[in-house]
Formats: C-alpha cells, sequence, structure tokens
C-alpha cells in the first residue's frame, strides 16, 4: 500500500493576452483577427486545463481608395473643313471606367478634346 502523499494539483498558468493581429480582411468588408497567449506552466498532477491560447473575432475594415479610370481616347475624327483654305475643327473623346471611390483621385474633367485642322 502506497503511504506517500500524493503532489499538490498544479493548475496551467497562461499569460496574458497579446495584442490583436492585423485583419484578414484589407478592403472593405468582414474579416478576422487572432491574438494568443503562452502557456507559462503546464498542469500537472491532474490540475486544471489549459484555456485556449488563441482566439479570433470578426474585424471589419475600412474601404480602399479606388482612384478613376478613364478609357483611351477614341481617334481624331475627320476635319470639318472640305476645302484647303478654310480652317477646321476635329474632336476626340473618352469616357469614365471606372468611378472613383472612398477617396480614390477624382476624374478629369476634360472628355472631349478639340483641335482644328
Amino acid at each position: 500500500c502506497n503511504t506517500d502523499a500524493c503532489p499538490p494539483a498544479v493548475a496551467c498558468v497562461v499569460s496574458d493576452w497579446g495584442g490583436w493581429g492585423p485583419c484578414s480582411k484589407t478592403c472593405g468588408g468582414t474579416g478576422q483577427k487572432e491574438r494568443n497567449r503562452s502557456m507559462k506552466q503546464p498542469p500537472q498532477n491532474g490540475g486544471a486545463a489549459c484555456p485556449d491560447l488563441s482566439e479570433k473575432t470578426d474585424c471589419t475594415s475600412p474601404s480602399c481608395a479606388v482612384d478613376c479610370v478613364m478609357s483611351e481616347w477614341t481617334t481624331w475624327t475627320q476635319c470639318s473643313s472640305t476645302c484647303g483654305w478654310a480652317p477646321g475643327e476635329q474632336s476626340r473623346e473618352r469616357s469614365q471606367t471606372t468611378a472613383p471611390q472612398a477617396g480614390g483621385r477624382a476624374c478629369p474633367v476634360a472628355l472631349k478634346e478639340t483641335q482644328e485642322c
């Protein structure tokens, strides 16, 4: 029969939580971020188990800026003058293909250019 006293139970000891990591979503929407802590003392002799060493939570990241995108200029139109002595005019156009968002660079005002020909 064993008459030795059992060693006392030692509960797990963990550190304080570290800081939250970055959000997994970088440009708008919901992602997750994580923080961790470490085990300072493992449980011994039937002591209480360690709690979770990491945890996650939802996070929302701000929208990322989207700059305006313009189409290429069209080719110049045919000159409006049909005879060589009177000056004419020709033009070309472009359009906005992507609107600026969340503080992105604005579109240029000029959608049409004209020149003498």
